[in-house]
């Protein structure tokens, strides 16, 4: 076992140890992974050498999902290895490291099977999963999705029965995804079961899933059970999925990163619209930043309030489908925009307390694979069992972004609207100070609701304390270095007064009216936009001009230019705006070029130039005509003609005067 405080071995020399394969080793350099994390040297020897289940409780951005790739994958090439040759019609010749074997036959059998809670991490993980297998493409088959079809995306269905019918390798799927195609899989070849986010996805209402899936899977397999906290209702699922597990505990010390936490009290919602408005326009809030709001209507309100102000922002909610909601986060990730508006219920039981240490005790047959140990938190727990839990049909169901979803580059995380629990507010948090970088979270209390401060009480008994502060903060505490945190935010709302005649004007042209029709019409750009149904729209053209003569017709507010800069009146003392305009065009000179201003109520008393006497010189020279820029002139003087001529006399043509 890989002893976490020593120099970490690089990937090459793990994968010589532990016999991983050349290929896959190739794939992991080419994706710039150096060093495989504590987790990951942890689980990989354990996933391959026993064989047995295994159970990964481990923080969030630690590493759990390479943790469990990376070995089976490497069980599936050993297992191809294996194959003997069979007498086929055709056959084809597979080259492992330095070794050839030939393989006669390349049957479609299901080996693996990935259970995720949302569709965002299926699709994260199965991209991952396609960038591993970047060398093994000619002996594993790309992994094939599985998820329940919606209205607004009626093609699913039939574009993953026709990927099925030559059966994959690899599936990944939600629970309910996965029952939606039973009766057309064969599971009964499955060796290896993955349920990833197990907390997570129970706490979405997948208990009752999960034991109808269970029904389907053979009973003789591995089973790898994957958790950011052990709950008692993860402790339940992992009695009956798993049988005598090693277990990975993986539970940092310190984080690499510094986050620092603030609170700042407002009076209802006008008070958040406000407070979001200034800090990001002033560049108090600047960066990529993720605001988490708890309803769909919330988070377009937000962003059509943002937009008329100038400020670009993305959203994801429930009621897009998965494949716009991966575009919008793909479009944060590359900086199309840096302001993310993120729907996250946060219907979360927070009973995080270990529910290992007392069982562990009892199964004595277990083993306890530690990598580093630290206090433990104590936080209420309030859960229900897993198998009380009812299963939810809903279309958030399957829907989550403040778990496991990559955002890159986070600098801040703005509670808008106080989760609901500690532990969804850790998860939110966790979005930003990840892999050693600093990051800063903000919360909107509302001063005038009880249950939101009690909440805030019970967050700050289970964070981590304030850190030192550094010169490049932009927020700032008068609490020093180890209080609780979040800290209370020095700032006074009444500096920031003058802006309110701005943000309520605008927050009552953002009615439901143009919020419902803004969330109409991103679901009708994604389905004209959706390559799925390209064909759909060139076989049926009527449906294509249906939708974008309903587009035309949407009454979305447009955005009023005027709003876009900050009066420099407005502005307190101390501040500035932040990136304003980059392409402002100079309008204040009228047009002429010069510098300075033609406004008469600006340039009131000042002396013009010429005035008092004083005698304008533009031209200088011996006849006073100077050097004329004429084309014609300059033809005259190259050849001497006209005024240039040496026949020229100037006193005739005065006296003519």
């Amino acid at each position: 076992m890989a002893d976490p405080s020593s120099t970490p071995p690089t990937f090459l020399e793990f994968s010589q140890t532990h016999g991983l394969s050349a290929r896959l080793t190739k794939s992991l350099q080419r994706l710039n992974y150096l060093h495989p994390l504590p987790v990951q040297q942890t689980s990989v020897p354990l996933i391959l050498s026993e064989g047995k289940d295994v159970l990964i409780q481990s923080s969030t951005g630690s590493g759990k999902t390479l943790g469990y790739l990376i070995p089976i994958l490497q069980k599936l090439i050993q297992e191809v290895k294996r194959l003997t040759p069979r007498r086929q019609t055709f056959a084809c010749r597979h080259i492992f490291d330095d070794h050839q074997v030939e393989v006669e036959e390349c049957e479609g059998v299901v080996k693996m099977l990935i259970l995720l809670p949302t569709r965002e991490l299926v699709e994260q993980v199965a991209a991952t999963l396609k960038e591993l297998l970047y060398y093994l493409t000619d002996i594993i088959a790309s992994p094939v999705t599985l998820l329940k079809p919606q209205k607004s995306d009626p093609q699913l269905r039939p574009i993953t029965l026709s990927s099925l019918r030559t059966p994959p390798q690899i599936l990944l799927a939600t629970p309910s995804g996965l029952l939606e195609y039973t009766s057309v899989l064969d599971l009964k070849n499955l060796t290896t079961l993955v349920i990833d986010e197990a907390d997570l996805m129970l706490s979405h209402g997948y208990a009752a899933d999960l034991n109808t899936c269970k029904k389907l899977l053979p009973k003789i397999l591995q089973t790898i059970l994957v958790s950011a906290t052990l709950t008692s209702d993860v402790s339940n699922l992992k009695k009956v999925m798993l049988h005598k597990p090693a277990i990975v505990k993986v539970n940092e010390t310190k984080r690499k990163g510094d986050l620092k936490q603030f609170y700042l009290d407002v009076n209802g919602e006008k008070d958040k619209l406000l407070v979001c408005y200034v800090f990001l326009k002033l560049g108090v809030v600047k960066g990529k930043s993720i605001f988490f709001v708890n309803s769909t209507m919330n988070a377009y309100r937000l962003k059509l309030f943002l937009e008329q102000f100038g400020i670009r922002s993305g959203c994801i909610g429930s009621e897009m489908t998965g494949r716009h909601r991966g575009e919008v986060v793909e479009r944060f990730n590359t900086g199309g925009f840096e302001v993310l508006i993120a729907e996250d219920e946060g219907e979360e039981s927070d009973s995080d307390s270990d529910c290992d240490s007392e069982e562990e005790d009892e199964e004595e047959e277990e083993t306890m694979a530690t990598t580093t140990s630290s206090s433990k938190r104590n936080s209420p727990s309030s859960s229900q069992p897993a198998s009380s839990k009812k299963s939810t049909t809903t279309t958030s169901s399957d829907f989550g972004v403040s778990r496991g979803v990559d955002f890159r580059g986070v600098k801040f995380v703005v509670n808008v609207d106080l989760p609901s629990s500690p532990s969804a507010y850790t998860h939110r948090i966790g979005r930003t100070a990840r892999a050693g970088a600093s990051g800063c979270a903000l919360t909107l209390i509302d001063s005038t609701s009880q249950t939101e401060l009690e909440m805030l009480q019970n967050i700050r008994t289970t964070q981590d304390r304030l850190p030192l502060p550094k010169s490049t903060d932009t927020l700032t505490s008068s609490a020093t270095e180890g209080s609780m945190q979040p800290a209370r935010l020095e700032f006074d709302l009444t500096e920031i007064e003058g802006f309110r005649y701005r943000v309520e004007d605008v927050s009552r042209a953002v009615t439901k009216v143009a919020i419902m029709e803004t969330i109409q019409t991103e679901i009708k750009e994604s389905v004209l936009n959706s390559e799925r149904l390209q064909e759909h729209f060139a076989q049926n053209p009527q449906d294509r001009q249906l939708l974008e003569a309903d587009k035309m017709r949407s009454n979305v507010n447009k955005v009023q230019g005027h709003l876009k800069n900050v009066p420099n009146y407005l502005i307190p003392k101390g501040m500035k705006v932040h990136k304003q305009s980059k392409k402002r065009r100079r309008r204040n000179n009228g047009g002429s070029g010069e510098k300075g201003s033609n406004d008469p109520l600006t340039n009131f008393g000042e002396k013009k130039e010429g005035e008092e006497g004083e005698k304008r010189i533009f031209l200088n020279s011996d006849d006073g005509t100077g050097k004329s820029t004429s084309g014609r002139k300059a033809w005259k003087m190259a050849r001497g003609k006209g005024k240039f001529s040496k026949r020229y006399d100037a006193t005739k043509f005065r006296g003519k005067r």
